[in-house]
């Protein structure tokens, strides 16, 4: 089982990724409602985003300067 854990995905909070673009955490929740960033759903009904995913788009945003 640990053998899977260790390929999972990190995942970050819309706190964690409104950190990383110096944002409030309702533009993250915003983009995630417009398709601009993708997530899934905690049984909870929070949000989790893919950190490669997170650490790729904010390349692109500052010119590949992750």
């Amino acid at each position: 089982m640990s053998e899977h854990l260790e390929n999972a995905p990190r995942l970050l909070t819309a706190g964690e990724v409104a950190a990383v673009f110096r944002v409030a955490d309702a533009t993250v929740n915003r983009w995630a409602r417009q398709g601009r960033v993708r997530c899934v759903r905690t049984p909870s009904g929070g949000q989790r985003f893919d950190a490669d995913e997170i650490r790729r788009l904010f390349g692109e945003q500052t010119g590949g300067q992750s």
